[in-house]
């Protein structure tokens, strides 16, 4: 995998499709993703996560699982949040904040 200095959308993309690829085939990365999720990422891409993404990989369950939004102090979304609730900042754009 070409090792970029910073993450882009294409790095993420290209990282993303190769964890689960190796994950599928390869029962030690796939116990290394589950206890050490910073450790895999790195490992794939050569990249470190922000330290304040928080990085979670879940063995498939049974049923729906639905991740909650933090817990807001305010009703109102600011201008950066309401563009990215409208798509104006891509459905990945989050993600970037933190990497």
């Amino acid at each position: 995998m070409n090792q970029n200095s910073q993450w882009t959308q294409e790095k993420w993309q290209q990282t993303t499709a190769a964890l689960m690829r190796r994950a599928s085939t390869d029962a030690a990365f796939r116990q290394k993703c589950l206890s050490d999720p910073r450790g895999a990422i790195k490992e794939v891409s050569g990249l470190d996560m922000h330290p304040n993404a928080k990085i979670r990989f879940s063995e498939p369950a049974e049923g729906l699982v639905l991740t909650l939004p933090p817990l807001r102090t305010s009703a109102e979304l600011s201008d950066k949040e309401l563009e990215r609730v409208s798509g104006a900042g891509g459905t990945w754009s989050w993600l970037l904040n933190y990497c």
